[in-house]
Formats: C-alpha cells, sequence, structure tokens
C-alpha cells in the first residue's frame, strides 16, 4: 500500500486512487472517529456491520480499520461473523492516526 505525503494510504500505481486520497484528507479524521465510536459501542464489530450502519463504503472502512489497528486504538478479535473478521476497542486513538 501507497501512501501520500500526509500518509494517507491509497492502492499504488493508480492515479483514481491517489486522487481520492488527496480529497479524502479533510474527512477522513472523521470518519475514522465515527468507526471507533461505534465500535467502542458495540463492544465487536466487523466491516461489513459497520457498512450497514455508518453508511461509509467498503473503500474507506478497510482504510479506517486498519489506520485504527495499526495506531493500537483496535485489534481483529479471531472471530468471524459472515466471513468477516471482528474488531474491538482496545486503546485511545490518537486524533492524527485516523489520517491514514
Amino acid at each position: 500500500m501507497a501512501h501520500t505525503r500526509d500518509g494517507i494510504a491509497y492502492a499504488g500505481g493508480s492515479d483514481t486512487s491517489y486522487e481520492a486520497a488527496i480529497k479524502a484528507r479533510h474527512f477522513v479524521s472523521e470518519q475514522g472517529m465515527r468507526v471507533y465510536h461505534w465500535l467502542k459501542d458495540r463492544g465487536t464489530g466487523t466491516r461489513k456491520e459497520a457498512e450497514c450502519e455508518l453508511h461509509i463504503s467498503t473503500q474507506s472502512l478497510c482504510a479506517r480499520l486498519k489506520a485504527l489497528e495499526d495506531a493500537g486504538a483496535i485489534r481483529k478479535t479471531g472471530d468471524k461473523r459472515l466471513g468477516c473478521v471482528a474488531y474491538e476497542v482496545i486503546g485511545q486513538p490518537l486524533q492524527r492516526c485516523v489520517l491514514f
């Protein structure tokens, strides 16, 4: 996975993905915090569950979950529901961590 100069992940080699990452930098932080609080309130949740309840695209959710996981705010539980791994909150996210 490639990253912009601001540290936002995008699909390397894809101009479209890069442009989307640049445009997304203004809402990624808020979106990441929405995912974090949703997961904290539920206890555990999967990407598919978040997609249905938060109305955030799969691509955006994958990036938010990865950033929160990399920051040590959430982790995979080892449980799966409908083929998706479940996550749980294990720490507090830093505002910067959800920029990726």
